[in-house]
C-alpha cells in the first residue's frame, strides 16, 4: 500500500514536470518566433533609416536648393528666359493634334511652331 502511494505520488510529480517543461518549451518556441519577427522589423527600420539619411543628404545639397528655387519660387539663373504658358495650354494643344498627310503625328518642334507662329 505504501509503495502504491509513493508510486502514485511519483507519477503525479512526473506528470507535473512533463506539463511544466512542455509549457516552458512552448513559451520559448513562441518567444523565438517573436524574436524573429522583431528582427525583421529592425531590418526594415534600418533600411528606412538609410533611405531617410540619403534623402536628408539630398535635401542639404545645392542641387535640391536650386530645384526648389526654380520650381516653387520661380527663380532663374542670370541669362535664362522664363516661358509662362496659359493654364489651358494643354487643352488647346491636346485637342488639336496636327497630322501629316500620311496620318503620322507632327514632331514636337512642329507643334511649337504652330503655337507661336
Amino acid at each position: 500500500m505504501k509503495n502504491k502511494i509513493i508510486s502514485g505520488l511519483l507519477t503525479l510529480f512526473g506528470l507535473y514536470l512533463i506539463v511544466s517543461f512542455s509549457s516552458s518549451i512552448f513559451d520559448l518556441y513562441q518567444k523565438s518566433k517573436d524574436i524573429g519577427k522583431e528582427r525583421l522589423k529592425v531590418e526594415a527600420l534600418k533600411i528606412k533609416n538609410e533611405e531617410l539619411k540619403k534623402q536628408l543628404e539630398y535635401v542639404k545639397s545645392q542641387e535640391f536648393l536650386e530645384r526648389e528655387a526654380r520650381e516653387k519660387l520661380g527663380l532663374v539663373r542670370e541669362g535664362e528666359v522664363v516661358v509662362i504658358l496659359p493654364e489651358n495650354f494643354k487643352e488647346t494643344i491636346g485637342n488639336d493634334h496636327p497630322q501629316t498627310e500620311k496620318g503620322k503625328e507632327v514632331p514636337n518642334w512642329g507643334k511649337w511652331w504652330k503655337v507661336f507662329f
